[in-house]
Protein backbone atom coordinates (compact mmCIF):
# COMPACT_ATOMS: atom_id res chain seq x y z
CA UNK A 1 0.00 0.00 0.00
CA UNK A 2 1.19 3.64 -0.73
CA UNK A 3 2.45 5.66 2.08
CA UNK A 4 -0.38 8.19 3.51
CA UNK A 5 0.26 11.97 2.34
CA UNK A 6 1.17 13.49 5.39
CA UNK A 7 -0.30 17.03 4.65
CA UNK A 8 -3.52 15.63 5.23
CA UNK A 9 -2.82 15.08 9.17
CA UNK A 10 -6.33 16.34 9.77
CA UNK A 11 -7.72 13.99 7.24
CA UNK A 12 -11.77 14.73 6.47
CA UNK A 13 -13.20 11.21 6.57
CA UNK A 14 -15.85 10.42 4.12
CA UNK A 15 -19.48 9.09 6.16
CA UNK A 16 -18.93 5.90 5.31
CA UNK A 17 -14.95 6.00 7.05
CA UNK A 18 -16.66 7.73 9.85
CA UNK A 19 -18.98 5.29 10.47
CA UNK A 20 -16.06 2.57 10.20
CA UNK A 21 -13.78 4.38 12.63
CA UNK A 22 -16.71 4.41 15.18
CA UNK A 23 -17.20 0.69 14.88
CA UNK A 24 -13.78 0.10 15.32
CA UNK A 25 -14.07 2.26 18.50
CA UNK A 26 -16.88 0.54 19.74
CA UNK A 27 -15.26 -2.98 19.10
CA UNK A 28 -12.15 -1.88 20.82
CA UNK A 29 -14.14 -0.43 23.69
CA UNK A 30 -15.67 -4.00 24.40
CA UNK A 31 -12.24 -5.98 23.87
CA UNK A 32 -11.20 -3.53 26.62
CA UNK A 33 -13.78 -4.63 29.07
CA UNK A 34 -13.43 -8.15 28.02
CA UNK A 35 -9.28 -8.13 28.81
CA UNK A 36 -10.72 -7.05 32.32
CA UNK A 37 -13.30 -9.22 32.76
CA UNK A 38 -10.88 -12.11 31.71
CA UNK A 39 -7.78 -10.84 34.27
CA UNK A 40 -10.81 -10.90 37.04
CA UNK A 41 -11.40 -14.85 36.08
CA UNK A 42 -9.32 -18.24 37.71
CA UNK A 43 -7.40 -18.54 35.05
CA UNK A 44 -3.74 -20.60 35.24
CA UNK A 45 -1.61 -17.58 33.45
CA UNK A 46 -1.93 -13.92 32.85
CA UNK A 47 -2.52 -12.13 30.00
CA UNK A 48 -1.92 -8.87 28.55
CA UNK A 49 -3.41 -6.32 26.15
CA UNK A 50 -0.78 -5.45 23.26
CA UNK A 51 -1.29 -2.60 21.54
CA UNK A 52 -0.34 -2.63 17.77
CA UNK A 53 0.02 0.44 15.83
CA UNK A 54 -2.13 1.05 12.69
CA UNK A 55 -0.36 3.02 10.51
CA UNK A 56 -3.24 5.51 10.79
CA UNK A 57 -1.36 6.81 13.50
CA UNK A 58 -0.36 10.18 11.90
CA UNK A 59 -3.86 11.67 11.51
CA UNK A 60 -5.48 13.13 14.53
CA UNK A 61 -8.50 11.92 14.15
CA UNK A 62 -6.96 8.28 14.35
CA UNK A 63 -4.72 8.25 16.76
CA UNK A 64 -6.42 6.39 19.23
CA UNK A 65 -7.12 3.46 16.85
CA UNK A 66 -5.14 0.44 17.42
CA UNK A 67 -4.26 -3.29 16.63
CA UNK A 68 -5.30 -5.01 20.08
CA UNK A 69 -3.57 -8.18 21.14
CA UNK A 70 -4.27 -10.09 23.97
CA UNK A 71 -1.57 -12.72 25.00
CA UNK A 72 -0.92 -15.13 27.53
CA UNK A 73 2.08 -13.79 29.45
CA UNK A 74 4.74 -14.86 32.00
CA UNK A 75 7.01 -12.94 34.08
CA UNK A 76 10.34 -14.09 34.02
CA UNK A 77 12.44 -11.34 36.62
CA UNK A 78 11.59 -7.91 35.23
CA UNK A 79 11.03 -9.66 31.82
CA UNK A 80 7.88 -10.38 29.94
CA UNK A 81 7.45 -13.61 27.98
CA UNK A 82 4.48 -14.02 25.37
CA UNK A 83 3.19 -17.53 25.38
CA UNK A 84 2.33 -19.50 22.66
CA UNK A 85 -0.92 -22.05 23.09
CA UNK A 86 1.48 -24.73 23.22
CA UNK A 87 3.08 -23.10 26.23
CA UNK A 88 -0.54 -22.55 27.97
CA UNK A 89 -1.18 -26.17 27.26
CA UNK A 90 1.57 -27.36 28.77
CA UNK A 91 0.91 -25.53 32.19
CA UNK A 92 -2.88 -26.68 32.10
CA UNK A 93 -1.18 -30.36 31.70
CA UNK A 94 1.09 -29.78 34.71
CA UNK A 95 -1.91 -28.76 36.78
CA UNK A 96 -3.94 -31.04 36.07
CA UNK A 97 -6.55 -29.16 34.70
CA UNK A 98 -10.11 -30.57 34.14
CA UNK A 99 -11.61 -30.28 30.75
CA UNK A 100 -13.71 -27.66 31.70
CA UNK A 101 -10.89 -25.09 32.82
CA UNK A 102 -8.91 -26.26 29.11
CA UNK A 103 -12.49 -25.60 27.87
CA UNK A 104 -12.57 -22.19 29.67
CA UNK A 105 -8.68 -21.34 28.37
CA UNK A 106 -9.73 -23.05 24.54
CA UNK A 107 -12.48 -20.68 24.00
CA UNK A 108 -10.13 -16.99 25.52
CA UNK A 109 -7.65 -17.99 23.25
CA UNK A 110 -9.45 -18.38 20.09
CA UNK A 111 -11.50 -15.13 21.36
CA UNK A 112 -8.35 -13.20 21.55
CA UNK A 113 -7.22 -14.10 18.25
CA UNK A 114 -11.03 -13.36 16.85
CA UNK A 115 -10.66 -9.87 18.29
CA UNK A 116 -7.81 -9.77 16.79
CA UNK A 117 -8.03 -10.44 13.62
CA UNK A 118 -11.92 -9.02 13.36
CA UNK A 119 -10.27 -5.85 13.60
CA UNK A 120 -7.31 -5.95 12.43
CA UNK A 121 -9.77 -6.75 9.08
CA UNK A 122 -11.53 -3.50 9.64
CA UNK A 123 -8.84 -1.24 10.46
CA UNK A 124 -7.43 -2.42 6.93
CA UNK A 125 -10.38 -1.72 5.19
CA UNK A 126 -10.58 1.88 6.58
CA UNK A 127 -7.09 2.02 5.83
CA UNK A 128 -8.00 0.85 1.94
CA UNK A 129 -11.18 3.49 1.71
CA UNK A 130 -8.75 6.32 2.92
CA UNK A 131 -5.98 5.43 0.34
CA UNK A 132 -8.94 5.48 -2.45
CA UNK A 133 -9.86 8.65 -1.06
CA UNK A 134 -6.46 10.38 -1.47
CA UNK A 135 -5.50 8.86 -4.78
CA UNK A 136 -8.85 10.28 -6.11
CA UNK A 137 -8.41 13.68 -5.15
CA UNK A 138 -4.51 13.35 -6.54
CA UNK A 139 -6.35 11.74 -9.76
CA UNK A 140 -8.96 15.07 -9.88
CA UNK A 141 -6.15 17.33 -9.08
CA UNK A 142 -3.88 15.90 -11.75
CA UNK A 143 -6.88 16.65 -14.49
CA UNK A 144 -7.81 19.64 -13.24
CA UNK A 145 -11.30 18.64 -11.61
CA UNK A 146 -12.93 19.54 -8.73
CA UNK A 147 -14.53 16.76 -6.39
CA UNK A 148 -17.78 18.35 -6.77
CA UNK A 149 -17.74 18.82 -10.46
CA UNK A 150 -16.48 14.73 -10.28
CA UNK A 151 -19.60 13.77 -7.69
CA UNK A 152 -22.38 15.79 -10.08
CA UNK A 153 -21.64 12.61 -12.59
Amino acid sequence: MAKYSTDLNNIKLSEKEKYLADEIRSILAATERFYESVKMQNIYRPITLHKRKTGLEQFDNLKDIYIPYIRWVEYVGHDRVYLKWKDVAAVLDRANATADERILHIRLEMKFRRLHLELKSSIDHLKNSIQLGQDLKKLLKNQNISLKMFNHF
